[in-house]
């Protein structure tokens, strides 16, 4: 069959390859190695077999990665839970942070007040634990744990 201009087809049917040399404009479904597209291609569930490129992905519920998930930007996520380890440079809050313990490998600098609660005070690597610094000017608590101030210090010490 040839035809030197426009040609109006009820079916046909191709047994080998096609070319069309400009638009192929499609009224109706389109069936492509088992994919009927009808305007947007969807699916239930999306898979393949090899790497799959993504320009943007929303994902409203749940996802899960079977492996690595590596990202190369940015990220923001609202209330994070990690059950493993977070690392940073550095750590900072601008509210209160609780800590059920922290190890300082170099200086530790604190900036306002600072409050030891518990009932270990404060201990260095060797001596007593000291849990409180004492105002009693007579000593008569004897205690074995309290650093007196200047001001209980410097009496006995013009006393010699």
């Amino acid at each position: 069959m040839s035809t030197t201009g426009a040609a109006t087809l009820n079916s046909a049917g191709i047994t080998n390859n096609a070319t069309v040399g400009g638009t192929l404009g499609v009224t109706g479904a389109t069936t492509t190695a088992g994919i009927t597209n009808t305007g947007n291609v969807g699916t239930g569930t999306l898979s393949t077999t090899g790497a799959a490129t993504l320009n943007s992905a929303g994902i409203t519920n749940n996802a899960t990665v079977g492996g690595t998930l590596g990202v190369t930007g940015a990220t923001t996520t609202a209330g994070i839970t990690n059950t493993g380890n977070v690392g940073t440079g550095t750590l900072s809050t601008t509210g209160a942070a609780t800590l059920n313990s922290a190890g300082v490998t170099n200086n530790l600098t604190v900036g306002g007040v600072t409050q030891l609660n518990g009932t270990n005070g404060l201990q260095f690597d060797a001596g007593q634990n000291v849990s409180e610094i004492s105002t009693d000017g007579t000593l008569v608590d004897n205690s074995n744990t309290a650093l007196p101030t200047e001001q209980v210090s410097k009496p006995m010490s013009m006393h010699k």
